[in-house]
């Protein structure tokens, strides 16, 4: 079969051609090696294909890297062969020269038409299906044997996963006519090996039985027919190892290791046998326990109601009463938080956590300017923003933005807000240098303020 070649002299292909035969190399399907014959140079008057049946000839002038005009040498011609072979479309590829015009003869690889599965019962026919196809076996794409091999052995890999050592895959490949073929697979899954044995080596603080009895792995028992936790499985093992270290590290062996595993198989493949390598460390015994409360602000306890009531809904009579019950819950507390700076964090929270445990307050936002590097990162910056949905006097006293404004005012590094609601007086901003606040409720209006607090720092 002759296509048209992609020339505007097309139409004098037909004039007679001193045909001069010269095979310039060739490539095999089952062997990725071409010999390249001596021709000297000529110009490719024309270029036409032969032997395709389902590629378009379009394609091969897209691969081909010689066009009508080319000089062609042998160079050029062992680079065309190996691009063309390199498409994986065809099983051969032939480059003939007759006179000046370069003929390109292939010999397509086939198509897989059908592909069947017997004996499958552990996976279902279309989850094969759609792992095979991953791997490039699935109808009506071209036929590959190495995509072929790595098909049995992916599917023997996950019987492996299913305990079923050994399964067994058959393929069977079958010419068919208009160059396809039908692929059957033969799956002979075998037994699933069973656990005949678990060993733990190196257990001292609990007995062995102790410890098999908390992994979800067994040997054969009532109802591991029904769990399949007698077949090995290398999620099930991992899943048992974080559960022995939880179970150790919850009795105070914080060093508790798992130094090893060890899987084997015995020869018929029908036992698997387990042994578990372990150092179970010293055991920790709770000395002291401190709590710590960061706290955003440094409102005493008896001003929370004060500050804070209005802030969540509470008219002025509502914030008497929670002022007086503050007052006589303080009373019953073993310690008096009233007059006592950051007791009055989070309602009042903090001050029951220090007089009641003991805990000790400190400020929380240089704890987590600290704990992300701030000072570290504020070097070299043109300009810090903030954000909050409301700031005022408040937000500057012990609350994240006052203390990244003490911050950028010893850098000197200018601060910039973008809040929802703006009720900061200006002797409260001057103290942070705070530089502009710009209010903004939607994503439009963050991005506006965005762009002027960038213009005002350029």
């Amino acid at each position: 079969m002759t296509f048209p070649a992609c020339s505007d002299r097309a139409q004098r292909r037909n004039r007679p051609h001193a045909r001069i035969p010269a095979l310039l190399t060739g490539i095999l399907a089952s062997v990725a090696a071409f010999s390249v014959l001596a021709v000297d140079p000529f110009v490719v008057r024309d270029i036409r294909v032969e032997g395709v049946q389902r590629t378009e000839a379009g394609t091969i002038f897209n691969y081909l890297p010689i066009k009508v005009g080319d000089r062609v040498t042998d160079e050029r011609i062992s680079d065309a062969v190996k691009a063309l072979y390199a498409t994986g479309f065809f099983r051969d590829v032939r480059l003939e020269a007759q006179g000046d015009v370069l003929i390109v003869s292939v010999q397509e690889r086939p198509t897989i038409s059908s592909i069947t599965y017997v004996g499958n019962k552990e996976f279902d026919t279309d989850t094969i299906k759609k792992a095979l196809k991953d791997i490039g076996i699935t109808e009506a794409r071209i036929f590959d044997r190495s995509a072929l091999d790595r098909a049995e052995q992916e599917l023997k890999r996950q019987y492996i996963t299913r305990g079923r050592y050994g399964a067994s895959v058959q393929t069977t490949v079958t010419p068919q006519e208009r160059n396809r073929v039908a692929i059957n697979f033969t799956i002979d899954e075998g037994d699933a090996a069973k656990i005949a044995r678990i060993n733990i080596v190196g257990a001292k603080a609990f007995t062995e039985k102790q410890l098999l009895s908390e992994m979800a792995l067994t040997t054969p028992g009532w109802f591991t027919w029904y769990t399949k936790n007698d077949q090995y499985s290398k999620q099930k093992l991992s899943a048992d190892l974080e559960t022995l270290r939880s179970f150790y590290q919850n009795r105070g062996y914080l060093e508790f290791n798992v130094d090893s595993t060890q899987v084997s198989i015995s020869p018929d493949k029908d036992d698997i046998f387990i042994t578990l390598n372990i150092t179970e460390g010293p055991r920790y015994n709770v000395g002291e326990v401190r709590v710590a409360v960061l706290c955003d602000v440094n409102t005493p306890w008896e001003r929370c109601a004060e500050i804070y009531g209005p802030q969540k809904g509470a008219d002025p009579d509502m914030v008497r009463r929670l002022t007086e019950r503050l007052d006589a819950y303080a009373a019953e507390l073993p310690r008096d938080p009233r007059g006592v700076a950051m007791t009055g964090a989070a309602g009042g929270l903090s001050g029951g956590l220090w007089a009641r445990f003991d805990a000790a307050l400190e400020p929380g936002a240089p704890y987590v300017l600290d704990a992300v590097r701030f000072d570290e990162r504020l070097r070299g910056c043109a300009g810090v923003i903030a954000g909050e949905g409301r700031i005022d006097e408040q937000s500057v006293m012990g609350k994240i933005v006052g203390e990244i404004g003490d911050r950028a005012l010893a850098a000197g590094v200018p601060l910039f807000a973008i809040v929802g609601r703006n009720s900061v007086p200006p002797e409260a901003a001057e103290r942070i240098a705070l530089r502009g606040v710009h209010e903004a409720t939607t994503l439009e209006e963050i991005e506006a303020a965005a762009e002027r607090v960038g213009r005002e720092l350029t």
